[in-house]
């Protein structure tokens, strides 16, 4: 709001201001071109094919697969690349899924959702990571595999139980409606400003015939954006003892923690172990590093398969489709499903044990 409000100033005053107090180029028609109104508004719907319920869009998905495998392809299945496999908080929302499962013609069977856990840590998480640790009825108390599924098969409200990993099931992915319609009110909001920049090149057209006081008005156009400059620097910047880099905030954390305890840290200051997505990104996270320590320690970052061998995901929930893997690596090395950057001579990453201890890189968005 502070940037529109920012706008419709400039805009009044390009419109008072004469021509002769601009340069030529800055008067000259600004290339823009108008969205399509195809594309989404403020009023956010689900993809076709998907299920509209209380506070998420749902789609059953008959293939059977691995959890990690059903995981990733509900990421992939979804328009604003936010899907997962759904979450059940509570019986409401097991009962929605139940009417999805009924019209699918699969009314007593099992599916995969995404709650999950590891070896190294027994606590039960949902990959959607919206910070909930709500969890609906399970079948039995005792767990001894990592991964959840929902079954109807003894009741019709339905009950979580925990399954291999491995096994093959249909699953429920999910988008959850705030996160979805966040991303839509951003797209908007630039689609506004684009519009906003259009009507302030009309306007200063418009303004040509007023010839009195350019230069006073040319001045306080300046202080405008000035003080834009000065309004967005403050509303990006990061918290105290983080670094800022491209949209994103990063914290070196030197006390060293397994990898669940480190992404547990993270989540406690409102991030994630940080997912990386491309080498400039990655040099950057070193030079971060080795600001703080002077060196380069091996440290942990978000990347596990712990959920499927060979199925990569960051804990962030972010596509894994960058990776800086050191030779020979990822060799599972009896069982090694986390990673570690700044290994070896070359500063790669290793796959290693979860339960080693390191110190970890925590990221949030701005």
């Amino acid at each position: 709001m502070k940037l529109l409000t920012v706008f419709l100033f400039l805009c009044a005053m390009m419109a008072l201001t004469p021509s002769a107090a601009y340069p030529i180029d800055m008067l000259s028609p600004i290339p823009v071109s108008l969205p399509p109104i195809s594309e989404p508004g403020f009023f956010f719907s689900c993809p076709d094919g998907w299920t509209m319920s209380s506070t998420q869009c749902l789609l059953y998905v008959p293939t059977n697969m691995t959890w990690a495998e059903a995981e990733e392809n509900c990421r992939h299945n979804s328009q604003y690349q936010d899907g997962t496999l759904a979450s059940v908080y509570d019986s409401s929302i097991s009962h929605e899924i139940h009417d999805v499962l009924k019209s699918a013609g699969n009314e007593h069977g099992k599916v995969w959702v995404g709650g999950f856990n590891t070896a190294q840590d027994p606590s039960w998480y949902w990959s959607d990571y919206m910070g909930y640790n709500q969890f609906h009825d399970f079948c039995s108390e005792k767990h001894e595999h990592h991964c959840l599924q929902i079954t109807f098969e003894e009741q019709e409200s339905g009950c979580l139980d925990d399954m291999d990993c491995d096994a093959k099931l249909p699953s429920i992915c999910a988008i959850i409606l705030m996160k979805a319609s966040y991303k839509v009110c951003i797209i908007s909001t630039m689609k506004l400003l684009t519009v906003s920049v259009l009507v302030c090149s009309m306007m200063a057209l418009a303004g040509a015939a007023a010839l009195q006081e350019a230069e006073k008005e040319h001045e306080a156009v300046a202080k405008i954006q000035e003080e834009e400059h000065r309004v967005d620097k403050r509303s990006t910047s990061c918290p105290s003892h983080w670094t800022e880099y491209n949209g994103r905030c990063f914290l070196y954390v030197p006390r060293t923690l397994t990898w669940a305890q480190a992404e547990k840290n993270c989540q406690s200051k409102g991030a994630h172990l940080a997912s990386i997505h491309g080498t400039r990104e990655y040099n950057e996270i070193k030079r971060i590093i080795s600001d703080r320590t002077h060196s380069s320690p091996q440290t942990w970052i978000g990347g596990s398969d712990s959920q499927g061998e060979h199925v990569w995901l960051w804990s962030d929930g972010t596509p894994f489709a960058f990776s800086y893997w050191c030779r020979g690596e990822p060799n599972n090395y009896f069982n090694q499903d986390c990673i570690q950057m700044n290994y070896g001579d070359d500063n790669c990453w290793d796959d290693v044990w979860c339960d080693a201890h390191r110190p970890s890189v925590c990221a949030k968005k701005i």
